[in-house]
This record gives structure tokens, sequence and C-alpha cells, in this order.
């Protein structure tokens, strides 16, 4: 019995949003288009969007099964004799409108539906990032631009022992520092200068530092690098370029990067 109320809830829920449902799916395409438009670089964020949005329908649908009310005649006769109840029922002015839940079969499973779309999220997105100590890596995205010296901190703060993974996210990756033409995160090959931030790096080469002041050592990033930190800071990131010659870099020169810190 309890599972036929139930299948006939679920029905009922379906054919309510019915029209919400339509209205979400023609959005949808428009929201998903404008999605990869935006995030074209960074298209490794689209699990996660994914994943918000689901979370998202999932709560509202919750809230929507939890809160949904409809009224149902009843009598002000409940409770009292057959005999009574008869002959009040003869006078319609006497019934009334009780107010009810709509879906109590599905109460429960909108309950749990709500905290896990709240506790999930939490854990994936927050928690990591308050309590470093989860062991759950942190993903970072930046954005770093040739023509930015002193480099700009990423705000990704680093431990000591930390696992860290840096890659330059796209196909063919370039960024321009001033020449003619642009050149890969590894910088023109074989091209040091005693002038530039590392002179131990190609120019132009994608270089990084983790201090906790302002950055005094470099290391080469390139397309891709992975290590563990022998020290505690801020992460920097930057084009190593001849100091002194940024301002000739196109200031919409960039790279976007995705940062990895693990345990």
């Amino acid at each position: 019995m309890i599972a036929i109320e139930l299948r006939n809830e679920i029905r009922k829920f379906i054919l309510d949003r019915k029209s919400w449902l339509t209205a979400s799916v023609g959005i949808s395409p428009i929201v998903i288009i404008s999605l990869l438009l935006h995030v074209q670089e960074n298209l490794h964020l689209l699990p996660l969007g994914l994943f918000l949005s689901f979370m998202v329908f999932i709560f509202i649908n919750s809230i929507y099964i939890l809160v949904a009310r409809e009224s149902t005649v009843g009598n002000v006769i409940q409770g009292k004799d057959r005999t009574e109840e008869r002959s009040v029922l003869k006078y319609q002015q006497l019934q009334l409108y009780a107010i009810v839940l709509k879906y109590p079969q599905l109460q429960p499973y909108a309950k749990t539906g709500l905290i896990v779309s709240v506790i999930l999220p939490l854990t994936v997105l927050i928690i990591p990032r308050v309590v470093p100590w989860t062991g759950v890596p942190i993903i970072e995205t930046r954005k770093v631009f040739s023509a930015q010296y002193p480099f700009e901190s990423t705000k990704i703060v680093i431990e000591k022992g930390n696992k860290v993974e840096i890659t330059v996210l796209g196909i063919n990756p370039n960024w321009n520092c001033g020449r003619f033409f642009p050149t890969s995160p590894a910088g023109f090959q074989n091209e040091q200068y005693s002038d530039t931030v590392d002179p131990q790096a190609n120019v132009c080469a994608l270089i990084g530092s983790i201090s906790s002041s302002s950055p005094q050592v470099y290391f080469l990033v390139g397309a891709h690098a992975s290590f563990v930190a022998a020290e505690y800071g801020t992460l920097y990131l930057g084009c190593n370029d001849s100091i002194g010659k940024f301002a000739d870099n196109p200031t919409n020169s960039k790279l976007t990067v995705i940062v990895v810190v693990g345990k």
C-alpha cells in the first residue's frame, strides 16, 4: 500500500513540476553555451559546474517537496459519531478546507536530499580549504600575465612538504613577452640572459617562486612542473622577462594554469 502511495506521489510530483522542468530544459542549452564560451580556457571547470547544478537541482526540489501544501475538504465534526456527522453534512457551509502536506510519502527522501545537497558541496569545495589537514587536494586556476611585474601573488599558500603540480591549460598554449612572435610556456630555447628575473631559465618562460614575503628564488615551471615544496610560502607565477622591460609586453597576453596542492 505504501509503495503504491509513494509511486502515486512521485507521478504527481513529476506532473506538478513538468512546466518547471520544461522551462529548465529550454533554458539550459543557452546556459551551457554561455558557460562554454566563458570557460573555453577552463573546460576542466565544466564537471564542477555540472556537479553544482545537480546539487542545486536536488536542493530546490527537496525544498519544494518539504514546503508544498494542498487544501483538502474536511469538516468540523471529525471525531463525532456518524449520526451527528450525517446531520451536520447537510450544511455545506460547515465544511472547510484543511491544509495538508502535498507529498507526505516523499518527506523523508526530501530531507535526505536537502542534507546531501548542502553537505556534499561543503565537503568537496569548502572544507579542504578551511581545514587543510583533511588531505583532500586543493585545486585552483589562475591567469598569469606576461606584462605583470613584480609577480602577482596567486594567493595559494604552500606548506612545506606539500606536493605541488602546476599545469598550463590549453592546446599549444603561448604568450608574448615583447617579441615579434609568441612562444610556448617553455620560453625561447637556449636563450638565457643575465638581466632576466631568473637567469637560469629561458627568456619568456613561465617561472614561479614560493615565498613568505617578496619572491627571491625562482624555479622553472614551463608547461608543467611537479615537485615537493621545500619551504612554506605563497606561490608566485610570472614571465621570465628582462627586468625593466615588462612594459613592452602586451597587457592581454596570458597563460591559464591549474595548480593542485596535496599532502
